[in-house]
Protein backbone atom coordinates (compact mmCIF):
# COMPACT_ATOMS: atom_id res chain seq x y z
CA UNK A 1 0.00 0.00 0.00
CA UNK A 2 0.85 3.28 -0.54
CA UNK A 3 0.54 6.79 1.84
CA UNK A 4 -3.02 7.70 1.72
CA UNK A 5 -4.52 11.73 2.48
CA UNK A 6 -7.33 11.97 4.96
CA UNK A 7 -10.11 12.33 2.99
CA UNK A 8 -11.56 14.73 5.35
CA UNK A 9 -8.57 16.96 5.41
CA UNK A 10 -7.56 15.97 2.15
CA UNK A 11 -3.71 16.66 3.73
CA UNK A 12 -1.27 14.29 4.09
CA UNK A 13 -0.54 12.60 8.12
CA UNK A 14 2.73 14.78 9.22
CA UNK A 15 5.22 11.37 8.86
CA UNK A 16 4.49 11.56 5.08
CA UNK A 17 6.41 13.85 3.00
CA UNK A 18 6.13 14.89 -0.57
CA UNK A 19 8.78 14.13 -2.90
CA UNK A 20 10.77 16.11 -5.32
CA UNK A 21 11.27 15.30 -9.07
CA UNK A 22 14.60 14.31 -8.11
CA UNK A 23 13.02 11.59 -5.76
CA UNK A 24 14.18 13.43 -2.68
CA UNK A 25 11.89 13.92 0.22
CA UNK A 26 11.10 17.81 0.55
CA UNK A 27 12.08 18.86 4.47
CA UNK A 28 12.00 21.63 6.03
CA UNK A 29 14.93 23.46 7.67
CA UNK A 30 13.45 22.57 11.17
CA UNK A 31 13.50 18.84 9.77
CA UNK A 32 16.21 18.94 8.43
CA UNK A 33 18.46 20.43 11.11
CA UNK A 34 16.46 18.63 14.42
CA UNK A 35 19.02 16.24 15.92
CA UNK A 36 15.98 14.23 17.04
CA UNK A 37 14.25 14.47 14.45
CA UNK A 38 11.76 11.50 13.72
CA UNK A 39 11.57 9.26 11.02
CA UNK A 40 9.45 9.86 7.86
CA UNK A 41 7.92 8.43 5.18
CA UNK A 42 7.97 9.15 1.74
CA UNK A 43 4.91 9.68 -0.04
CA UNK A 44 5.89 7.47 -2.91
CA UNK A 45 7.04 4.40 -0.19
CA UNK A 46 5.17 1.19 -1.02
CA UNK A 47 4.14 -0.61 2.88
CA UNK A 48 3.94 -4.17 2.80
CA UNK A 49 0.90 -5.64 4.34
CA UNK A 50 -0.15 -8.80 4.97
CA UNK A 51 -2.95 -10.87 7.01
CA UNK A 52 -3.13 -10.78 10.11
CA UNK A 53 -0.39 -8.27 10.34
CA UNK A 54 -0.61 -5.53 13.36
CA UNK A 55 1.30 -2.56 13.63
CA UNK A 56 2.83 -1.75 17.31
CA UNK A 57 2.17 1.63 17.93
CA UNK A 58 4.57 1.77 20.69
CA UNK A 59 7.29 1.75 17.52
CA UNK A 60 8.00 4.82 16.04
CA UNK A 61 8.35 3.14 12.48
CA UNK A 62 5.26 1.08 12.89
CA UNK A 63 3.23 3.81 14.04
CA UNK A 64 3.98 6.22 11.14
CA UNK A 65 3.58 3.78 8.76
CA UNK A 66 -0.01 2.93 10.33
CA UNK A 67 -0.75 6.45 9.89
CA UNK A 68 0.47 6.68 6.46
CA UNK A 69 -1.84 3.60 5.14
CA UNK A 70 -4.89 3.95 7.85
CA UNK A 71 -7.43 6.17 5.41
CA UNK A 72 -6.86 3.55 2.69
CA UNK A 73 -10.12 2.06 1.59
CA UNK A 74 -9.06 -1.23 1.52
CA UNK A 75 -8.70 -0.91 5.37
CA UNK A 76 -12.25 -1.25 7.45
CA UNK A 77 -11.86 1.38 9.94
CA UNK A 78 -13.04 -1.62 12.69
CA UNK A 79 -14.70 -4.53 12.38
CA UNK A 80 -18.12 -3.68 12.49
CA UNK A 81 -17.92 -0.78 9.27
CA UNK A 82 -20.66 -1.46 6.83
CA UNK A 83 -20.82 0.13 3.10
CA UNK A 84 -23.60 2.06 1.88
CA UNK A 85 -25.95 -0.93 1.41
CA UNK A 86 -25.10 -1.83 4.80
CA UNK A 87 -22.89 -5.00 4.39
CA UNK A 88 -20.57 -5.65 5.99
CA UNK A 89 -17.23 -4.55 4.84
CA UNK A 90 -14.67 -7.44 6.02
CA UNK A 91 -17.52 -10.35 5.81
CA UNK A 92 -20.05 -9.33 3.29
CA UNK A 93 -20.61 -9.73 -0.32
Amino acid sequence: MQPCRDPKTGNWPDCVKRVDSNGNMILSDKELNDPNREYFIREDAVINVVDGMTFDLDNVGDRFKWEAIKHNPFIAPDYYSKDSQGNSLINGD
